[in-house]
């Protein structure tokens, strides 16, 4: 009977054991089943991500090649003076028309008219239909493409001051920013000793300080500025910007407030926002 016992309850622990183990086997296995189903999701999402940036690429890549064969066919047709077969002619944007720079939005535009000045011997006619090809893309804010032209028509000798500051205008949103601050430069040059009332004497003292600004070169950029400020002491977005470096750059809160206060003055199109920010400063006071 003892003996019976036993046997018993060795039966009831190994069946308890066992279906112990099995239900921690089951737990186990839908737990790896989760895990590989999470894995998978993963990895279908990567994949997913992987060949978007293979499109991406391969657009950019195709864009590119279209951008260098149209430079260089233009080229070709300058050198020779042919003009290239279908070619035609493109709209000049209406003058008198803005642009807003990218980025920072609050620095100045420029004129819509062009005035050719070109120092070189090719055929007017084909630097002008570049120069036009070279504005359709700048007034439709494709500035890598714009730039990629102006550089040409550049090079082929045309230094007129709305070339340089458009170049310059397009260079200021890649990373060469030493090159726009010196085609900045160049503009400024020619305009103080030619056209010092043009428009664009104010508004490239401006953007150059934009450029010192994202250099780090602060002072540099003050000085741009107040430039501007000199040359015209209603243009609002120097104030704008000068308000900016002083509050976040040179801890100048009273420089700061008097630019703000002069900006809303002028009703500066931003007039709402720097209100507030006016009213952050006074009330640290």
């Amino acid at each position: 009977m003892a003996r019976q016992r036993v046997i018993l309850i060795f039966l009831l622990l190994f069946s308890t054991t066992c279906f112990v183990i099995g239900c921690r086997g089951e737990s186990s296995i839908s737990k790896l089943k989760e895990q590989l189903e999470i894995e998978k999701k993963k990895r279908e999402e990567e994949s997913k991500k992987y060949v978007e940036v293979l499109n991406r690429l391969s657009e950019e890549m195709k864009r590119s090649e279209e951008q260098e064969k149209l430079i260089t066919s233009l080229r070709d047709a300058l050198e020779t003076g042919k003009p290239q077969h279908g070619q035609t002619s493109l709209s000049m944007p209406p003058p008198g028309v803005e642009s807003q720079d990218l980025p920072p939005p609050s620095q100045g535009g420029d004129r819509g008219g062009v005035e050719l000045k070109t120092q070189d011997s090719r055929p007017r006619e084909g630097m002008e239909k570049l120069l036009q090809l070279a504005n359709r893309f700048y007034w439709d804010g494709d500035y890598a493409v714009a730039k990629e032209i102006y550089d040409v028509v550049v090079e082929l000798g045309n230094t007129d001051v709305d070339t340089l500051f458009r170049l310059a205008k397009c260079y200021g949103v890649t990373p060469e920013t030493d090159k726009a601050i010196s085609l900045y430069q160049k503009v400024i040059a020619a305009l103080e000793h030619n056209d010092a009332a043009n428009p664009l004497h104010h508004q490239a003292y401006n953007n150059l300080g934009g450029m010192y600004k994202k250099k780090g070169i602060y002072k540099e950029a003050e000085l741009a500025y107040v430039k501007a400020i000199e040359l015209d002491q209603e243009y609002t977005n120097a104030y704008y910007n000068l308000g900016l470096l002083y509050e976040e750059n040179l801890d100048d809160e009273l420089g700061a407030i008097r630019c703000y206060e002069r900006y809303i003055e002028l009703d500066g199109e931003r007039s709402d926002y720097i209100k507030k920010k006016l009213d952050e400063i006074k009330a640290k006071d």
